[in-house]
C-alpha cells in the first residue's frame, strides 16, 4: 500500500529540480563572451548602415 497515493503532481514537483548552478567565473566568461559577439554583431550591422548612408547620400547629390 505504499506510495499508492502519489500524485502526478507530487510526481512532478519532485521531478522538477533546478538544474545545478555552474562556477560564478564560468558564468562570468559566458556572459563576457556573449557580450563581445553582440558588440561585435552591433558594429557590423552599423558599418552596413554607415555605407547605406553614403550610397543613398551620393545618389542625393547626383
Amino acid at each position: 500500500m505504499r506510495h499508492k497515493y502519489i500524485t502526478n503532481q507530487i510526481m512532478l514537483a519532485c521531478l522538477s529540480k533546478l538544474p545545478a548552478r555552474k562556477d560564478i567565473h564560468d558564468e562570468l566568461h559566458e556572459t563576457l563572451a556573449e557580450r563581445k559577439r553582440i558588440m561585435r554583431e552591433l558594429e557590423r550591422i552599423s558599418r552596413k548602415a554607415e555605407l547605406i548612408d553614403m550610397f543613398l547620400d551620393k545618389r542625393k547629390a547626383a
